[in-house]
């Protein structure tokens, strides 16, 4: 991941903004908060980022992707391989590859249960042993699809503890569990406008994205950042939606809506998915020494040069190695015979978080770490959570160690 020139990021924002006409969903949402409890290793979670260096070794086991004996191959569901937090992910697990041996299989662009189901089929016949469900339509269908063809599934299922409870039910050893983050769409908007409030942004346009569609994870998103509004107000700040911008970029009433914004005096615009289709209207508008831009989105490439310089002021972000990554120790340690599981002997659920990121410092923290090769959980941190290389792991330190990252965990 390289800095590139604003012009070459100006055209990215614009292709990114195509895509979500789509609805796809982008980034995550945050508790706003992380400490540094005791991990799997007895250290802060601090200590866990780290430059890695090229002779890790896990116990008596090199990770020099001799480990373990036989290719453990696992197929990722995705939905857009130009995304940017998806192409960091597989960053992530390109370096993975080099230290364990795993191989992934990545889907093509999907947008529907039926291309969900399909790729895990495809998995079956390609040998696969698991499934990041990553991208997740067909809910615990897709675990069950996976459990039919022996393969183990990883989900959450965006925190819905009836399709939990149902894969348990359905996929009985083949499902592994995922993460969660308590009423995560909810707290993702609310940060948002928390972190606004604080800066002190009192007219604020809002892009509700599929809110008015009735899409889940949209309608709860407008419904946490409203509720911020609403505690900021309590807190004194004079904080209030002059507009509320409906839909995705590129239909003909967005573009009205981004045309009829230019002409209001406003303090911010936050967006429940990406913002950077505002980067262009807000710069030749002259606004952008007076707009804030927040969005749930990605420490990228992107917003590089646009949070250094101010312009964007918040993301609540999804950190791929914490949030994601986790998928990796639960696959290794199922395949081995060691499944982590819970009191009842299931797969389960386990809190993670999420970060709301505010100053330059905090964005060019996780950027720096990631454009130098180095990671905030690395492989010699997931070797301490396979039983196999270390007897003492089990779901108990798994959690606690994923739990522990907050964005107070890569500053220095």
């Amino acid at each position: 991941m390289k800095k590139k020139l604003l012009s070459v990021l100006l055209a990215s924002a614009m292709a990114l903004s195509m895509a979500a006409c789509g609805g796809a969903p982008a980034g995550g949402d945050s508790n706003n908060g992380g400490n540094t409890q005791q991990d799997s290793n007895g250290g802060s979670a601090d200590a866990n980022v780290q430059d890695d260096g090229g002779d890790a070794s896990g116990g008596d086991v090199a990770l020099d992707g001799s480990y373990p004996a036989e290719t453990v191959k696992i197929g990722l569901v995705g939905y857009d391989n130009t995304s940017e937090q998806q192409m960091a992910i597989q960053e992530y697990l390109d370096y993975l590859s080099e230290k364990f041996n795993i191989e992934v299989m990545y889907s093509e662009n999907l947008a529907d249960a039926e291309g969900e189901l399909n790729f895990i089929s495809d998995c079956a016949a390609a040998g696969c042993k698991a499934v990041i469900g990553y991208y997740n339509e067909a809910l615990s269908e897709a675990a069950k699809t996976a459990a039919d063809y022996g393969m183990y599934y990883w989900g959450g299922f965006g925190g819905n503890k009836d399709e939990v409870e149902a894969a348990k039910t359905t996929c009985g050893e083949y499902y592994l569990g995922g993460y969660t983050l308590g009423e995560a769409d909810y707290e993702g908007g609310r940060s948002l406008a928390l972190a606004l409030a604080e800066q002190g942004c009192e007219k604020v346009v809002f892009c509700s994205g599929g809110a008015s569609f009735g899409v889940t994870q949209f309608v709860e998103r407008k419904e946490g950042f409203l509720a911020g509004v609403e505690e900021a107000k309590a807190n004194g700040v004079n904080m209030e939606v002059v507009k509320e911008v409906e839909g995705w970029p590129g239909t003909d009433s967005f573009t009205a809506d981004q045309t009829a914004v230019m002409g209001m005096e406003v303090d911010a615009i936050a967006s429940s998915f990406d913002v950077a289709m505002w980067f262009q209207p807000v710069m030749e508008a002259g606004k952008a020494e007076s707009v804030k831009l927040a969005a749930i989105g990605e420490v990228s490439d992107t917003y590089h040069d646009f949070f250094n310089s101010g312009l964007v002021s918040v993301i609540v972000y999804d950190n791929e190695e914490v949030v994601f990554g986790n998928a990796i120790p639960l696959i290794l340690n199922a395949v081995s015979g060691n499944k982590l599981v819970d009191a009842d002997g299931n797969g389960f659920q386990y809190e993670v978080q999420r970060w709301t990121i505010t100053t330059p410092e905090e964005f060019n923290a996780v950027y720096d770490l990631h454009d130098s090769g180095n990671w905030v959980v690395t492989a010699e941190d997931i070797a301490e959570l396979l039983v196999d290389l270390n007897p003492d792991a089990n779901a108990d330190t798994f959690k606690t160690f994923y739990g522990s990252f907050g964005i107070e965990s890569v500053m220095q």
